[in-house]
């Protein structure tokens, strides 16, 4: 596929399944030809085709010399969504090391959580403790940058104490929202925001609002 006065570039292909369209990224084998982007315009013909979980370029083009397989990468959305599966649903709490760096900043932490990735699981198991059958459902989410911020609602049954309170046998739903900042694919610091009062109601802790 190589020609006479082609241009350094590669065209990558990302060789894991995607869940959203695939795309293709231009990769450049040295600063001149990093300074010379070429645009979609110099290509006689190009598109991106899925076939068998791969994103592939087909062109016509003496523009382009080679191809080059990477590794399968992830968006920051996707990382969290297997934490909250994984680690929380799935209930396999030293998986979060996977997904959370040891030194992670919880700027909004729970009652008594240590520092770091032990203080992050030590919540976690207390939070199963209470909800055996604890399950985070993603509702929504919103990427920008190096963030991400995930509406969710957890349900659970009480089967355990909770933030000092017994084991009550009812049945809850709670809505929240977190903004995670990740670092070379993992949290890094972390605000979680949760209706904490409305829990509290629904177990009985504080009455219901009066109508």
């Amino acid at each position: 596929m190589k020609s006479a006065g082609a241009s350094k570039l590669i065209w990558t292909r990302l060789t894991s399944p995607l869940p959203t369209a695939p795309y293709l990224t231009p990769v450049y084998r040295d600063k001149a030809a990093q300074s010379k982007s070429p645009g979609m315009a110099r290509f006689s013909a190009i598109e991106a085709v899925w076939s068998g979980g791969t994103a592939q370029a087909l062109y016509n083009s003496s523009e382009i010399i080679a191809e080059k397989e990477i590794p399968g990468m992830q968006d920051n959305s996707t990382i969290i969504r297997h934490f909250i599966e994984e680690t929380i649903n799935q209930g396999q709490i030293d998986s979060a090391a996977q997904f959370v760096w040891e030194d992670v900043v919880e700027q909004v932490p729970f009652p008594g959580q240590g520092p770091g990735l032990e203080g992050l699981k030590d919540v976690l198991r207390g939070m199963r403790a209470g909800f055996p059958d604890l399950y985070f459902s993603v509702e929504e989410q919103i990427a920008e940058g190096d963030k991400v911020l995930t509406r969710f609602e957890w349900t659970g049954t009480h089967r355990g104490e909770f933030l000092g309170v017994p084991a009550t046998g009812r049945s809850v739903k709670v809505w929240g929202m977190v903004i995670d900042r990740l670092e070379g694919g993992r949290i890094k610091d972390t605000r979680i925001i949760m209706d904490s009062l409305g829990l509290m109601m629904q177990l009985g802790v504080f009455p219901p609002p009066r109508p």
